[in-house]
């Protein structure tokens, strides 16, 4: 876990305690809130990093087939890794151009999120439609110790993928709250967060697809 993710994870646990305590404080179970004398957590992000068009199709070129609709699904719709491993091709409608995100933690509750044609297209391709999207965290993890090589960095960027989506999104369709309710986040995390400007040839590059001589590595 980065020191990023420490320190959301801190900011967050924080924020849980203490709205427990402030509930305690209404009930008369205490007098104080001590989390009110907590320091409040803080963090110098990094920007984010994306993958060039070019990159980007080098890399789902190299990948194992078996890799193919994870890499698709969150280059190109910024799915979260995290809800690609419980992904069923079930949930997958082709004809709608449409993927139903269910919440592991709340029943009924669900994010419908759209498909480019682009994305359509190359999931059209595989092979296999059925059962789990992704292969078993261990293929994932061997399959980035290449793809880092491919990108030349040491480290696999977070949410490189998803950063990659959400930046090419914005890009193309140039409406902040249709990509943030697309990516399931609010406006401002979006933008502060997870977008690196892209430019327009590389935008028009990217979603059609086609690999030119562009400046190979990450943006």
């Amino acid at each position: 876990m980065s020191k990023y993710q420490c320190a959301d994870t801190r900011r967050t646990w924080l924020s849980r305690v203490s709205a427990l305590f402030s509930f305690c404080v209404r009930r008369g179970y205490c007098d104080k809130n001590p989390c009110e004398r907590i320091e409040p957590v803080t963090c110098d992000r990094k920007p984010p990093c994306i993958v060039t068009p070019a990159k980007g199709r080098e890399i789902l070129n190299a990948a194992p087939v078996v890799m193919r609709p994870y890499i698709i699904l969150g280059m190109f719709a910024g799915i979260r890794p995290e809800e690609l491993t419980r992904l069923d091709w079930s949930q997958i409608n082709l004809e709608t151009a449409t993927v139903n995100i269910d919440f592991p933690k709340v029943r009924g509750r669900r994010r419908i999120v759209p498909l480019d044609p682009l994305a359509v297209e190359l999931l059209r391709l595989h092979p296999l439609k059925t059962g789990a999207v992704a292969p078993c965290r261990a293929t994932i993890s061997r399959w980035r110790v290449r793809a880092r090589k491919l990108l030349g960095i040491a480290k696999w960027p977070q949410d490189l993928f998803r950063h990659t989506a959400a930046s090419y999104l914005l890009a193309k369709h140039q409406d902040g709250a249709k990509v943030a309710m697309w990516l399931g986040n609010s406006v401002k995390v979006l933008m502060s967060h997870y977008i690196v400007p892209v430019g327009n040839d590389d935008c028009a590059e990217f979603w059609a697809g086609k690999a030119k001589n562009v400046a190979l590595g990450l943006a």
